[in-house]
Parts: structure tokens; sequence; C-alpha cells
């Protein structure tokens, strides 16, 4: 029955960091938890809520390694079901990690996780925010995984768009 908004801004280190308020209202106003939610020394971005096929809640996320010149893992981790903290005893757990040698480049981001017909489906980006840019996918048969890479890009450069990426998939009646 409320709202939460997850989002990044920095910590009292300038350090990147994803933060959660809540509303009761999708127009607010939104009261902060009052401190980050995920922090991490590299700076960590682009939160995005999952849920499981039992409806339980997760927070699927990125380290920005590539801000350092490192790997760039996204992890998930089960939250708890106010939404504004994470579940008793839950670990992060790694689904995937940049590949440098492939489209992928120095860089995955922007999870987006869907369920469909027991498959869950994670649409990625990755490389370089420019005309490198894509979206990828990789599925597992449960939300943490393991997920398989499906290889080339879904979306990539046409006539019209160039770097396509940091997207969402939303129902459209019955369909994704």
């Amino acid at each position: 029955g409320r709202y939460v908004a997850y989002y990044t801004s920095v910590n009292g280190a300038n350090v990147l960091s994803i933060g959660a308020a809540v509303a009761d209202a999708p127009t607010g106003p939104f009261t902060d938890r009052g401190g980050p939610l995920v922090e991490h020394p590299d700076g960590v971005i682009d939160a995005t809520l999952a849920r499981d096929r039992d409806g339980v809640p997760y927070l699927v996320y990125k380290i920005d390694g590539n801000a350092h010149g490192r790997p760039t893992p996204m992890l998930i981790r089960q939250l708890a079901a106010d939404g504004l903290s994470f579940a008793p005893g839950s670990t992060e757990v790694e689904l995937l990690r940049n590949s440098p040698a492939t489209w992928e480049g120095g860089v995955v981001e922007a999870p987006w996780i869907v369920e469909r017909d027991g498959t869950y489906y994670l649409f990625y980006s990755g490389n370089v925010y420019d005309h490198r840019y894509r979206t990828g996918v990789a599925r597992a048969s449960a939300i943490t995984g393991p997920y398989t890479r499906l290889g080339d890009p879904v979306l990539g450069n046409d006539a019209r768009w160039v770097g396509p990426g940091h997207g969402s998939v939303v129902p459209v009646g019955d369909r994704l």
C-alpha cells in the first residue's frame, strides 16, 4: 500500500550510493529512509526492483567498477517486505560481470528482470554510452541465477537510433 523510490546519489564521502524513499502516493511526498541502502567503495548505481514468481522482492544493482578501471558486476539481494531494508540473513549474489572481449566491453549495467513461463530474463546494457552501447539479455531458471547470456545484443544501432540501452520491459495487455 506504499510506494518506494530507489535512486542514486552520493553519500557523505561523495561516493555514488543507492537510497530509498517511501510515500503513500506515487506523486509523493517521499520520505527518505535516512541513509544509503547500498554502498560500495567503487560506487553503486542502477537500482531496479524485481520480484520472483512468489512475489518476493529483490533489489538489482550495478557496482560502478568501470569508473575505476575495474569490472562491473551486477548484483541482486532480497529485500525485506517494506522495501526499505534487506531481508535478514540475505546476501548479495552476482548475476553478471562484464566480459571485456565481447560487445559488452568494460561495462554491464541497467539491469531489468522479467519472468515469463518459468524463466527469468535479465535485460542489460553494455559498453560505452555512445554508438557502442547495446542491450543484451541473459536467462535463468531462478531469479538469483545463474544466468546464461544470449550472446549478441538484442538491440543495436539502426538508421534512427544510436546506442539503445538502459531500457525497461513492461507488459502491454498479456504481452511483455
